[in-house]
């Protein structure tokens, strides 16, 4: 696509292609307009015959959809892949957009009837405060909830432009209030696959697309080892930049069970992350480690008992010893993932030079970082398996570690 007229002159941006019940493909596209205001385009394939759609037709009635009142003229892009609403014989897309008076990322909710001509939904679908400009925002039904009252669920999927980070949360969807609402209003890149968990039927799960199974080459295993408390175990790799590691861990059972003392308010981001010691964490994974471990980013579990007696397991990342730098951003994220009974606690880390992504549980929790180490760099960077729990030894069951090679595009 070529920005060659008025309406698309400063930029063709994002846009998504729906197919049609009788084989029509439309593509709904953003554009920056000679004011470089963003506005909505629809285009056709020139040649529908052509198996690679190369080239497109700009439609006579762009701009279809102009920004609307009260977010800025900036602020309004990526049209989601049009679904048909049997309610009113529509097609609905979805865009994300920003609170132009405030600072909250909104999804904004269009209907059409011939993709030339759009009415916006009253209601705004969703709306997060502080969130900034939501990009590539999406919205689809994965399944239902609990088996009794089978109430379908939605993913609400959102980029956030302030720093650049994907969010996917699962949610119930209001069509006739226009309102999509999260089952976990906290909740929380690489190409992953998103399905419903049909173990918990309450979250969702995220794992990276097959196609990355192509990639792995020099496997090293690992099983049975033992780290007993405030231990780290090198692991010797050839290369520490691209790697794929899968990972499993339990505690000792008796002092899981030896424990007597509730531990509530543990949190990644505000209780000092990986430097936090409790008895029965933190342990995990130490990527892009230099040997002296001065830069570190910290990829780990930490359980505790709940009020109700119950372990709470938090997974976590914690960059905040990522670089040595200081002109970075060093977080410490993650959440509260769901271990079922007998479950090892696992996670699969993918390393890509300076992004760090974690599924855990089998993709029940994501996380991912972004990091600039400036010691732990090629040769001198490596992986360690650490335990910093003060009352628990961990077993490493399986960890497998994988080399990665570079895509081919």
């Amino acid at each position: 696509m070529v920005p060659d007229h008025w309406y698309d002159i400063n930029g063709v941006l994002t846009g998504s292609i729906t197919l049609l019940p009788d084989g029509t493909v439309i593509l709904l596209y953003t554009g920056n307009t000679d004011t470089k205001a963003q506005v909505q385009f629809l285009a056709l394939p020139a040649d529908p015959t052509d198996p690679l759609l190369r080239n497109w037709t700009k439609h006579p009635a762009n701009p279809v959809i102009l920004h609307p009142p009260g977010v800025g003229k900036k602020d309004f892009r990526d049209p989601t892949t049009a679904w048909f609403d049997k309610s009113d014989h529509t097609w609905r897309t979805l865009i994300g957009s920003k609170d132009n008076h405030g600072h909250a990322g909104i999804a904004i909710m269009y209907k059409t009837k011939d993709f030339a001509k759009y009415e916006r939904i009253p209601r705004l679908v969703h709306r997060v405060e502080g969130t900034g400009m939501w990009e590539c925002v999406d919205l689809y039904h994965v399944g239902s909830g609990n088996k009794s009252s089978g109430e379908p669920l939605y993913v609400m999927k959102a980029s956030m432009d302030d720093e650049r980070h994907d969010y996917y949360a699962l949610g119930t969807y209001n069509a006739a209030a226009n309102t999509w609402t999260p089952m976990d209003p906290e909740a929380d890149a690489i190409p992953r696959t998103v399905a419903l968990d049909e173990k918990t039927r309450t979250n969702l799960i995220q794992w990276p697309v097959q196609e990355f199974d192509t990639l792995r080459h020099n496997a090293s295993y690992h099983s049975g080892i033992t780290i007993g408390a405030g231990s780290v175990f090198p692991l010797h790799l050839r290369q520490a930049t691209q790697l794929d590691i899968e990972a499993s861990f339990r505690l000792d059972a008796s002092t899981v069970a030896a424990l007597n003392e509730a531990d509530v308010l543990y949190n990644c981001s505000t209780s000092g992350g990986a430097a936090n010691c409790g008895a029965l964490g933190p342990f995990g994974l130490l990527i892009h480690a230099d040997v002296g471990r001065r830069e570190q980013t910290t990829v780990y579990f930490y359980v505790s008992r709940g009020l109700d007696w119950g372990l709470r397991t938090h997974f976590c990342h914690d960059e905040s010893r990522s670089s040595l730098a200081k002109d970075v951003v060093k977080r410490v994220v993650g959440s509260i993932v769901p271990v079922l009974h007998g479950e090892a606690l696992s996670v699969r880390v993918l390393v890509d030079h300076s992004i760090v992504e974690s599924f855990a549980m089998g993709g029940r929790l994501t996380a991912t970082s972004r990091v600039y180490p400036t010691k732990a760099i090629y040769a001198a960077g490596g992986v360690y398996v650490f335990n910093n729990a003060t009352a628990s030894t961990i077993t490493v069951e399986k960890l497998m570690v994988h080399e990665m090679g570079s895509s081919s595009i």
